[in-house]
């Protein structure tokens, strides 16, 4: 089986092969929103430290950030199926940060995510759904049904 490589992005590639990530993991928790949002909200007013670092309090925040982490290849720190997204940022949540910190050049020690790793998980997450759509053409046969207008491979 090959392995799908995105630099830095834990072990996506092998998950998609795998089929560990699911199309539409959303637990909305009691905020009603997607962990991306919910990411996303605490990144634009700034509040990102406060939240996501152990010991925290905010459980929907917490929940979120364990559930992208997943998504991106990250269960085996998380200790995901004893804990799944419990929301308590405790030693596998760490871990899980600590190590998405170090494979995309990040600093931290998994204690708190900073803006920088709050932006670099919403930015590979947002690559999910692209290699989903690729590993699904990949094993159709049908990869030239994603190239686009103007690309080189066209």
């Amino acid at each position: 089986m090959k392995k799908i490589g995105i630099i830095g992005a834990g072990n996506i590639g092998m998950a998609i092969a795998k089929g560990m990530i699911r199309q539409n993991i959303i637990d909305k928790g009691g905020s009603g929103m997607s962990p991306r949002d919910t990411i996303k909200n605490l990144i634009k007013d700034g509040s990102v430290p406060s939240h996501l670092r152990r010991r925290s309090g905010n459980k929907d925040a917490v929940g979120a950030l364990q559930t992208i982490l997943y998504e991106l290849g990250f269960g085996n720190e998380l200790n995901w199926q004893k804990y799944g997204a419990d929301g308590d940022y405790g030693g596998g949540t760490t871990r899980a940060v600590r190590t998405f910190a170090q494979r995309n050049n990040q600093r931290g020690d998994g204690e708190t995510v900073t803006p920088a790793i709050a932006g670099k998980l919403i930015a590979r997450y947002d690559m999910l759904d692209d290699l989903r759509h690729l590993h699904n053409a990949a094993d159709e046969g049908n990869v030239e049904s994603l190239y686009y207008r103007g690309s080189p491979h066209a």
